[in-house]
């Protein structure tokens, strides 16, 4: 009954990362021969007047024997276009709000005997799901231990309506190769020239700088780049520098404290034989 009544139908459920953690959404899903999509997905058509659903896919290249991965999901309306970039899952990073209390909940209860007042939902979005543990319907997710699936597909379909969906661009991987390019060929023959201090500070900056740089394209572009490569990078040449001079420092204390020993042993010969004349 409640299906047939529906204006439309979608599929639950998100991709969990080997760590446990809930990061993205799925916005499509291929089963028998077809094609379904996510409820914030067919919720979003909805809302936003039924535009039509037009799939984009990546060049296929001389090489690839496989077919072109799917790049984007573009909305197209009399209202206009919505793009949005998905990975080769057709999966997205969720925009999720804060820590807690992202969305505002109402005691089903309470709704089904007329508790809540006139207005607390007249023109909203209402998702029903649970909350309590005992459901075993929460999940880890990046700003919250228990997050209840419910409030996953709300911050999913938050970020539908409002067009703000993080990403990362195709052509992260090039940015990411040429910065670890520019980062060898510059701090190779530099770091060697600094004193430790100065070294250690150097890479400091860089970390801040690359931190300052990502927090900048993910606040007001919604951009998600690479960084860890980058970072460990940075760490990786400072402690081999480190490790360098210090061992050709040694090697140099050595060599120096052999010469002195020789000087003191010629010294000690030289006074001996004077007494002896």
């Amino acid at each position: 009954m409640l299906q047939q009544a529906a204006a439309g139908g979608g599929f639950l459920g998100a991709p969990v990362d080997p760590d446990g953690v809930v990061r993205r959404g799925w916005l499509l899903a291929r089963h028998a021969g077809q094609v379904y999509g996510a409820l914030p997905l067919v919720m979003a058509q909805l809302l936003l007047g039924g535009p039509a659903l037009r799939l984009h896919f990546g060049e296929r290249l001389p090489w690839q024997f496989t077919a072109p991965p799917l790049v984007a999901i573009e909305l197209t309306s009399t209202r206009g276009s919505r793009r949005i970039e998905v990975d080769r899952q057709a999966a997205v990073l969720l925009p999720f709000r804060r820590v807690a209390g992202g969305f505002r909940y109402h005691s089903a209860a309470d709704v089904a005997a007329a508790r809540l007042p006139g207005d607390a939902l007249r023109g909203r979005i209402v998702l029903l799901g649970s909350s309590a543990a005992g459901l075993l319907d929460q999940r880890v997710t990046p700003v919250n231990e228990a997050l209840p699936g419910v409030e996953v597909h709300a911050n999913l379909l938050a970020g539908l309506l409002a067009g703000k969906l993080p990403h990362a661009p195709p052509w992260t991987m090039l940015l990411e190769a040429a910065v670890l390019s520019l980062l060898a060929l510059v701090l190779l023959p530099l770091l060697p020239r600094l004193s430790p201090h100065a070294a250690v500070g150097l890479t400091l900056v860089l970390v801040l700088v690359l931190a300052v740089l990502n927090l900048l394209a993910w606040a007001t572009a919604g951009l998600v780049l690479p960084a860890a490569a980058t970072i460990c990078l940075l760490t990786l040449l400072l402690t081999l520098q480190l490790y360098f001079g210090s061992f050709v420092e040694s090697r140099a204390r050595r060599r120096l404290a052999a010469l002195f020993g020789q000087y003191g042993s010629l010294a000690s010969t030289y006074r001996r034989s004077w007494l002896t004349r």
